[in-house]
């Protein structure tokens, strides 16, 4: 039905009782509200594979929409606006981090129930089940016996460089 033929009766367009309708309803977010080039933070900024942690998510405004939701990778969770942010100029919405396999992902935002996107920050799931490190990173087979050695420096941002000697130092291949 046209936006125009909202008040004809089904009959007069030639629908009976027990047919079947599908419907195909648009929403429109005012996305003039919405700067696509503001920078998304969140915290907390990790939580274990099994999700379920409270997440919140700041930007610069952010609209009122009942068709919020997050994307942590590619798994959407609905998400709920808790300051638009005309007042501060810092938006804040809520949503709640799904299980999701051991690894960095990308926390995205959309404000018209997932046809547009804004980039937000890495978040970590980590595997409280790899050992003393607190981010689960695999390990090249060429670092056997450094595992964990390699998992802590990974996640803390060090790169492993190597001389070519198999203690892990430079020339290593534990990159």
């Amino acid at each position: 039905l046209a936006i125009h033929d909202d008040e004809k009766q089904l009959a007069e367009l030639g629908v009976s009782e027990g047919d079947l309708i599908h419907c195909l309803t648009s929403w429109k977010v005012d996305t003039e509200k919405v700067d696509t080039d503001q920078q998304l933070s969140c915290f907390p900024h990790s939580c274990s594979v099994d999700g379920g942690r409270v997440v919140h998510v700041l930007g610069e405004r952010f609209p009122a929409s009942t068709r919020t939701v997050c994307r942590f990778g590619r798994l959407f969770v609905e998400a709920r606006i808790e300051d638009e942010g005309v007042e501060s100029g810092v938006s804040q919405l809520v949503c709640t981090a799904p299980a999701h396999p051991a690894g960095p992902v990308t926390v995205s935002v959309s404000f018209d129930g997932g046809a547009t996107w804004l980039e937000g920050p890495t978040f970590w799931y980590l595997d409280p089940s790899s050992g003393a490190c607190t981010r689960g990173i695999a390990v090249p087979a060429g670092c056997r016996g450094l595992e964990e050695t390699v998992r802590c420096d990974i996640t803390s941002g060090v790169r492993w460089g190597g001389d070519g000697g198999d203690g892990g130092g430079p020339g290593s291949g534990c990159v």
